[in-house]
């Protein structure tokens, strides 16, 4: 611990000057007949005292500035360090906000490249743009954003059905087995068009129905197709489903404008 010199020296001139007034008044013949020494005594006394008093006055002063200047550089440190927090936190968040950006980036990439791979929510169905002798030529039609792999479709048709289920009411499998074919199309490129050179027989010279049902590597959907003969030409009316646990939802439909409706304006789709 340092010691404070001039706190002791401004003391002791005090205390000196107190016993000097003290001995002054007890011994007053001797203070007359040392007037000259004990003025000197008293002035230095003095001296020391207001010397000493100033220095000290002095040094607090000093101290009390650095402290103020110490004081001041410490709230400016604070200052800075709280704009280098603020700073550190602006730059956190933008850091986890392109974490999250390249997240969802990263996610949507593989939910692309699981698509390609799948099929996503692509589809098909079926058409029959040219018709022959009580036939047509089937055409299996691309619809959506990927391609489509290991793609068949079994045709269901409910009249050929019933007939073969008159004619044979124990064999339920075999008769919806050959209540129509399977077309076995495999990869089906994006917005590309499948054909077959075999024709498919119809049940009915004025209408068709075919229930279709889609297999891939997406999964499954199903189809329904209204064929008939309007002014010796055959249109058409489609839609399609896919299934999910609860029930079927309608994802697509197509109508020619001459297609025949019911009273109501409804198609008489196939059961």
């Amino acid at each position: 611990m340092q010691v404070d010199w001039l706190f002791w020296v401004s003391i002791a001139a005090q205390c000196l000057l107190a016993l000097l007034g003290v001995a002054m008044t007890l011994y007053d013949d001797w203070a007359k007949r040392s007037r000259v020494p004990i003025v000197i005594v008293f002035s230095c006394l003095l001296v020391v005292g207001i010397v000493s008093t100033n220095q000290q006055a002095a040094r607090s002063a000093a101290e009390t500035s650095a402290a103020q200047a110490r004081l001041s550089a410490s709230l400016e440190n604070l200052e800075s360090a709280t704009e280098d927090i603020a700073r550190l936190q602006e730059l956190t968040t933008s850091l986890q906000e392109r974490l999250l950006s390249s997240n969802a980036t990263i996610e949507q990439l593989s939910r692309q490249g699981i698509n390609t791979v799948t099929g996503g929510d692509s589809f098909a169905y079926l058409s029959f743009p040219l018709f022959g002798a009580n036939s047509g030529y089937p055409a299996i039609v691309h619809v959506g954003d990927y391609p489509l792999y290991d793609v068949k479709a079994r045709l269901f048709d409910p009249v050929k059905y019933d007939e073969l289920a008159s004619r044979q009411p124990n064999n339920k499998l075999g008769n919806l087995l050959a209540a129509g074919p399977t077309l076995d199309i495999g990869e089906l490129a994006t917005h590309h068009v499948w054909t077959s050179t075999k024709a498919i027989p119809f049940s009915g010279s004025e209408r068709q129905d075919f229930n279709i049902f889609f297999s891939a590597r997406s999964g499954f959907w199903h189809q329904n197709l209204s064929l008939r003969r309007v002014d010796d030409n055959w249109v058409s009316a489609l839609r399609v489903f896919r299934r999910d646990d609860k029930e079927a939802t309608p994802i697509y439909e197509k109508i020619d404008s001459q297609f025949p409706t019911t009273p109501s304006g409804e198609v008489d789709w196939p059961k």
